[in-house]
């Protein structure tokens, strides 16, 4: 026991010291990636008064349930539009506490906005990817408030991204099993 509790406690040891060593030497993400946090949010959205991601602690414990138990999250990644570059979709908040999403990709090493959408008086948005939502482009399932269906789908339409209403889509089933699992 004596020894696990050893080699346990060498092994966060050096854990901390990468992880703290990294951050000292202020190591850059790799070409192609960029790290996404709040500053990034800031510098990209200089209009809205301090865009952040969004965060569990936006929700109530009933919707944090159900979020993590339907597969939702603040940030997806996939090549929505087929150009083959990897897109990120983010889910935000103001400081008004109204939402947004953004979708970046990457461009020689910087984030590139590919498209913005800000939702006034919506406080909560969760996000999902629906494969081969429409046209066999997937799609981003946009939630507003979870437990309902106030939503939509958000998908290239070959020459822009687009609402789609769920019926309209070839997977209106996707929704359906969301609300088959809330009883709704």
């Amino acid at each position: 026991m004596a020894h696990f509790l050893h080699f346990r406690r060498v092994t966060v040891s050096i854990a901390l010291v990468v992880v703290v060593g990294f951050l000292f030497v202020g190591a850059q993400p790799p070409v192609g990636q960029f790290i996404l946090d709040n500053s990034l949010l800031q510098k990209l959205l200089p209009k809205l008064r301090k865009p952040r991601l969004m965060t569990m602690d936006d929700f109530g414990e009933l919707d944090k349930r159900f979020f993590r138990q339907d597969g939702f999250s603040f940030v997806v990644e996939g090549d929505f539009d087929r150009d083959g570059t990897k897109d990120t979709a983010i889910a935000g908040k103001d400081e008004e506490l109204n939402t947004f999403i953004l979708l970046l990709a990457v461009g020689r090493g910087k984030p590139i906005l590919k498209y913005f959408e800000y939702f006034p008086g919506n406080s909560q948005l969760s996000l999902q990817v629906v494969p081969k939502c429409h046209r066999g482009f997937d799609g981003i399932a946009l939630v507003f408030t979870l437990r309902s269906d106030h939503g939509f789908y958000l998908v290239w339409d070959s020459k822009k991204y687009s609402h789609m209403n769920v019926c309209d889509s070839d997977k209106p089933e996707f929704w359906k099993g969301i609300e088959n699992e809330k009883g709704g």
